[in-house]
């Protein structure tokens, strides 16, 4: 049994003040996705690559289809599925040590225990230091290090990360690329991460998974062998980078197509 199931997914969105009348932006998804997999979504903007990762999550519901994750169907959502955003998602006025507490105050994690799990957390991703420092003077980097904390203190079954390094530099988003890739590695959780760079998909993922233009629809797949050179400047890693963005014209985006439902 798959860990997270997508069973004929279309999500609308209403068009109209009565409610008539819908907008398509993900169109008939089936989706499969294993325990202990990195899965990364890509795609065009607007394809709905996100609106995947919130059905997965819980935060919204398919307008047909269900999500299921380990047989059961997601109908909110649960620490058991954590999520890392684009935006540093910490609290400013609370120090690092306490955003995280607050996660696991949340979960309902016993007191006696959050300090030993918060720590551990913040070994981990080379953050202990800053452990009573505030977010305002730490770097974007470091911030979503504390992210990642959290997710580790959570213990969350499921890493669900929406672009979390897109707004960082570079070099700091290929060696947060590799730490993510080390911590799922050693903890044998399921990821799924959506990223607009075919590199970094390449980097981090046993599988990638690339969606048309609105309406989105699943057009490609690709799954990497562990034994695979994951350097960038590699024969092997070149030649898939370019099978991929050779696929990338295919999606229908010139055609601007649009579907619509009628929603009685």
């Amino acid at each position: 049994m798959s860990q997270i199931e997508l069973k004929n997914v279309t999500k609308a969105y209403y068009a109209d003040r009565k409610k008539s009348l819908a907008r398509v932006v993900l169109d008939n998804i089936c989706l499969e996705i294993e325990e202990g997999e990195f899965v990364t979504l890509i795609g065009p903007s607007g394809c709905g690559k996100t609106t995947v990762l919130n059905l997965i999550a819980g935060f919204e519901a398919p307008t047909l289809g269900t999500v299921e994750v380990n047989g059961k169907e997601v109908k909110s959502p649960s620490p058991e599925r954590g999520v890392i955003f684009q935006e540093y998602s910490l609290l400013p006025w609370m120090d690092v040590k306490s955003n995280i507490e607050l996660a696991l105050e949340c979960q309902n994690v016993p007191v006696h225990e959050r300090a030993g799990k918060i720590s551990k957390a913040l070994g981990i991703v080379r953050m202990s230091e800053f452990a009573d420092s505030r977010p305002n003077i730490l770097s974007g980097g470091m911030k979503q290090r504390v992210a990642i904390a959290r997710l580790i203190a959570m213990d969350s079954e499921i890493f669900l990360m929406d672009e979390p390094f897109s707004a960082l530099d570079e070099q700091t988003r290929k060696k947060l690329d590799e730490d993510i890739v080390e911590i799922w590695k050693n903890s044998g959780k399921t990821a799924v991460m959506v990223t607009h760079s075919i590199e970094e998909a390449l980097t981090v993922s046993t599988r990638i998974i690339m969606f048309s233009d609105s309406p989105g629809r699943i057009i490609g797949e690709w799954r990497l062998p562990e034994e695979m050179n994951r350097d960038p400047y590699s024969e092997e890693f070149v030649k898939l980078k370019i099978e991929i963005m050779e696929w990338l014209p295919a999606c229908p985006c010139t055609r601007k197509e649009r579907r619509w439902i009628a929603i009685e």
